[in-house]
């Protein structure tokens, strides 16, 4: 079972040291937000292996969101389980595979779109366009 936390802290996030909550909290402006630290771990991998900012498109989304955005209804987006990411000067075909690669054996999503990339802390493994 995933580790969640509750955070209002626009801080460093535990679990990684260059995130922080300001990125990870919901468009829609609410101050709670979820987020666990395994994904934070996942995304600190990326950013050391390819030695460039991981930019987050969109990290907790609050359930209202979420709807608005036509995000699935179960995302694990809503969980804090979840972000979308670009890594800069770099593609999504790269940044996928690296993703799947650290995933590899502990289960997480992994989705490739055109412009960026999709990674989750899921239980079970589930790749896409990978």
């Amino acid at each position: 079972m995933q580790t969640i936390y509750i955070e209002t802290n626009e801080g460093k996030l535990i679990g990684g040291e260059h995130f922080t909550g300001k990125e990870f909290k919901s468009k829609d402006g609410a101050a709670e937000f979820l987020y666990c630290p395994n994904l934070i771990a996942v995304l600190e991998k990326i950013r050391k292996h390819f030695n460039e900012p991981v930019i987050i498109n969109s990290g907790y989304r609050t359930p209202e969101w979420n709807a608005k955005v036509g995000g699935a209804k179960n995302s694990y987006h809503t969980k804090g389980m979840a972000a979308d990411i670009v890594v800069k000067n770099h593609n999504s075909k790269e940044v996928a595979e690296y993703a799947s690669k650290v995933l590899s054996g502990l289960g997480g999503g992994v989705i490739k779109y055109k412009n960026f990339v999709h990674v989750d802390v899921r239980e079970k493994k589930y790749r896409k366009g990978v």
